[in-house]
């Protein structure tokens, strides 16, 4: 019976057997029975990588300021080629405010085939609304496996030991790059971070998060 339709389950066996006469528990049946191969499938290391080319990752982290502020970063990249094609940065992000980042970072039809995302609160019900009407198919990452969105976690990890480790962030507003003079790069590996002489070194990040943030250290 298994043979000619492997879908069948042991309780279905079970009753047909019954109908010709024999008895046989569902434990036997399931015991004897030939179990069902399914054709494998890729692992997920296989899927990132047969599909690089189509995939973009999307992740959050939080920024904590002097002030006990905390600001909430938004950070976009493709797999292909590790690029960062868009960062931003709030104090109260919302799945509307991700919806409308999610166009920002792929206009027109630069949209990717596969978004690799948590399960964050900030991807809700509109931001998945948004995300399916521009073709795109959600993968989500197991709960607490953040091995699973590789590169762009690599990212943040990057941005927190070479930056935010180091500094103090004070604030996050809007200025001109023109207000600042600068003089000499600090070689923390991250492109526009620049230090000024004075009292206190200033770093300004500026391109970093989409705009000019003020970083302060202690004098050495």
């Amino acid at each position: 019976m298994w043979a000619d339709d492997p879908t069948r389950g042991s309780p279905r066996i079970r009753d047909e057997l019954a109908t010709m006469g024999l008895t046989a528990s569902t434990a036997t049946i399931r015991k004897y029975r030939p179990k069902y191969q399914r054709p494998p499938s890729q692992s997920w290391r296989t899927f990132l990588w047969n599909h690089a080319g189509a995939i973009a990752a999307m992740d959050s982290f939080v920024v904590p300021t002097a002030t006990f502020r905390l600001f909430y970063v938004l950070v976009a990249m493709t797999h292909e080629w590790r690029k960062i094609v868009h960062f931003k940065i709030t104090d109260s992000p919302t799945a509307a405010w991700t919806a409308q980042q999610i166009i920002k970072t792929f206009p027109d039809d630069t949209a990717p085939k596969y978004l690799l995302r948590d399960r964050d609160s900030i991807y809700g019900s509109v931001f998945v609304r948004r995300v399916e009407g521009m073709g795109i198919k959600h993968k989500l990452i197991s709960p607490r496996s953040p091995w699973q969105n590789p590169y762009v976690e690599r990212l943040v990890g990057s941005i927190r030991r070479q930056c935010l480790d180091r500094v103090i962030v004070c604030m996050a507003n809007s200025c001109s790059s023109g207000d600042w003079q600068f003089e000499k790069p600090v070689a923390i590996g991250l492109p526009g971070v620049v230090v000024r002489a004075g009292w206190l070194r200033c770093l300004s990040a500026c391109d970093f998060f989409g705009r000019v943030s003020r970083l302060y250290l202690p004098k050495c």
